[in-house]
C-alpha cells in the first residue's frame, strides 16, 4: 500500500512539474499588437550656417534668414542663446539683425559667432552663427550741432551724429589714427571761457585755461598735434600744442597771429596760418610767404619737394584771392612758388591730393558780391554751385571718390562727388549745424 501511495505522490509532482515549463505552449492569450502605433517626435534640424556683411549695415539690415527644418513639419520658433555684446536681435521666425541702434566696427572685431535654438514645441536644436565683417570706408565728420538751445561739438560717423559734449562748444578738426583712435580738436566753455578742447574717442581734455580754439589736429609717432591761438590778455596768439604743451609761434613783429593747420613730414612740424600775412612755421619758425595781407589756410605735404599750401593773399585789384604756393621741405621763400588761382576776391579753404592731382575748395565773390563755392582741380576752377547758401569748409579724396563738407542752408551736409548727403540730427533738435572737417578712413 505504501509503494503505491509513494508512486501516486511521484506521479502527480511530475505531472505539475512538466505543466509548469514554457515549452509546453501559451499558458494563456497573448496581448495583441496596436494596430496604429503613437509615432516618437523627432528634433528639428539646424546646422551651422555662416553670413558675410559690410560694416557699415544700419539696425534695418536683414543679415541672413536662419533655417531649420523639421520632420513633422512642426511650427518652428528661434531665439538667441549667446549674442555678441548684445548686437544682434533675432526674431522667431529667424530673421537676424543688428539691435536697434547698434552699429559694427570692423577695427574693433572682423568676427561675431552667436548661438541659435530652434524648437519645434517638444525638441530643441541648437547651431553656431557666424558673421563675417568686411571693411568699408568709413566717413568721419565733425563740426557743431545745435542741441539743447546751444551749438555742441558734434561727430558724424557714416552720417550718424553723436555728440561730443552737453556743453557750449564746437569741433573744428579730425584724425583718426591707423589703431582707430579718434582725435577731435576745437573748443568747449568751460564756464568762464571759450577753451581748446581735444577730445580722444569722447574724452574730453583742455587744452588751455585762456580764451582759445584748436582748429587742426595731427598725429605723428605718437605725438599729437594741435594748431590754433590762445589769447594773451587781448592778442590772439598761434599756438602749436604738443602732446598737450603749448607754443606760442612768433610773429613777425608780434601782433594778432592765428594758427589753421598743422602736418608733420620727416620729424619737421609744419604749421600754417596768418601773421598780418599768409605765413607757415617750420618748426616753429616763421616763413611769410607774401608781404600782403592774407592767411594760410591748410598745408599738404606730398613729398620733400611737393609741399602745398593754399589760402589766400591780398591784391590791390581784388583784395584776397584764392591763392596755391608750392615749397620744399626747409620751405626757402625765395624759391617757392605762388599761383594765383583765383580772379575775384575769394580764397581756397582745402585741399587734397590723390593720383598726382590737387583737388581743392573755397570761394570767389559774383558780381552781385554773394560767394559762389568753388572747386578747382589742379589750376582749373569750375563752379561747385550756384547756390549762395552753401559754405564749403573741407575736401578729402579717397579712392577717386571726392568728399567735401559744409554747410547748405542751415544743415550741416556732405557731398560725395558733388552728390549731397544731408548729415543726422538728433530727433526733437534744432537741425541749425555746420560741418568743418572731414577724415575718410578705410
Amino acid at each position: 500500500m505504501k509503494t503505491i501511495k509513494h508512486t501516486l505522490y511521484t506521479f502527480t509532482l511530475l505531472l505539475l512539474i512538466t505543466s509548469c515549463s514554457k515549452d509546453d505552449g501559451p499558458a494563456g492569450p497573448l496581448t495583441p499588437e496596436p494596430e496604429n502605433p503613437v509615432a516618437q517626435n523627432t528634433a528639428p534640424e539646424l546646422a551651422d550656417q555662416s553670413f558675410t556683411v559690410a560694416e557699415n549695415i544700419t539696425d534695418t539690415t536683414v543679415i541672413g534668414t536662419i533655417t531649420a527644418t523639421d520632420t513633422e513639419e512642426d511650427a518652428l520658433t528661434y531665439s538667441l542663446t549667446t549674442n555678441s555684446n548684445d548686437l544682434f536681435v533675432l526674431t522667431e521666425t529667424g530673421e537676424l539683425s543688428l539691435a536697434t541702434g547698434k552699429l559694427l566696427n570692423y577695427d574693433v572685431a572682423q568676427t561675431h559667432t552667436l548661438t541659435v535654438e530652434v524648437t519645434d514645441g517638444t525638441n530643441t536644436t541648437t547651431a553656431n552663427i557666424s558673421i563675417a565683417i568686411t571693411n568699408t570706408v568709413d566717413v568721419y565728420v565733425v563740426g557743431g550741432h545745435y542741441i539743447g538751445g546751444h551749438i555742441s561739438a558734434t561727430l558724424w560717423k557714416n552720417g550718424i551724429p553723436t555728440p561730443l559734449s552737453t556743453k557750449s562748444s564746437n569741433a573744428n578738426s579730425i584724425y583718426v589714427s591707423e589703431d582707430g583712435d579718434v582725435y577731435v580738436t576745437g573748443w568747449e566753455n568751460n564756464g568762464t571761457n571759450k577753451v581748446a578742447t581735444l577730445w580722444k574717442n569722447g574724452e574730453a581734455s583742455y587744452l588751455s585755461s585762456k580764451r582759445s580754439a584748436g582748429n587742426d589736429v595731427y598725429v605723428s609717432k605718437g605725438k599729437v598735434y594741435v594748431a590754433g591761438y590762445n589769447y594773451n590778455k587781448n592778442t590772439k596768439e598761434a599756438t602749436l600744442w604738443t602732446n598737450g604743451s603749448p607754443a606760442t609761434l612768433a610773429g613777425t613783429p608780434p601782433g594778432s597771429t592765428e594758427a589753421f593747420s598743422v602736418c608733420v613730414y620727416n620729424d619737421n612740424v609744419y604749421v600754417s596760418g596768418k601773421d598780418y600775412a599768409p605765413t607757415l612755421w617750420v618748426n616753429t619758425l616763421p616763413r611769410k610767404l607774401d608781404n600782403n595781407t592774407g592767411r594760410v589756410n591748410e598745408i599738404f605735404v606730398v613729398s620733400k619737394n611737393k609741399i602745398i599750401a593754399v589760402g589766400g593773399r591780398g591784391t590791390t585789384e581784388a583784395g584776397s584771392v584764392a591763392t596755391f604756393w608750392r615749397g620744399n621741405e626747409s620751405w626757402n621763400t625765395q624759391t617757392q612758388q605762388e599761383i594765383q588761382l583765383g580772379t575775384s576776391y575769394g580764397e581756397i579753404k582745402s585741399i587734397s591730393y590723390s593720383k598726382g592731382n590737387f583737388y581743392m575748395i573755397g570761394y570767389e565773390k559774383n558780381t552781385i558780391g554773394g560767394n559762389i563755392p568753388m572747386l578747382w582741380e589742379n589750376d582749373m576752377a569750375t563752379v561747385f554751385s550756384n547756390d549762395v547758401s552753401i559754405k564749403l569748409r573741407a575736401i578729402s579724396v579717397f579712392n577717386d571718390d571726392v568728399y567735401i563738407v559744409g554747410k547748405k542752408g542751415n544743415s550741416a551736409t556732405l557731398w560725395k562727388n558733388k552728390e549731397a548727403i544731408p548729415l543726422g540730427y538728433l530727433e526733437g533738435e534744432n537741425q541749425n549745424s555746420t560741418a568743418f572737417d572731414v577724415f575718410v578712413k578705410l
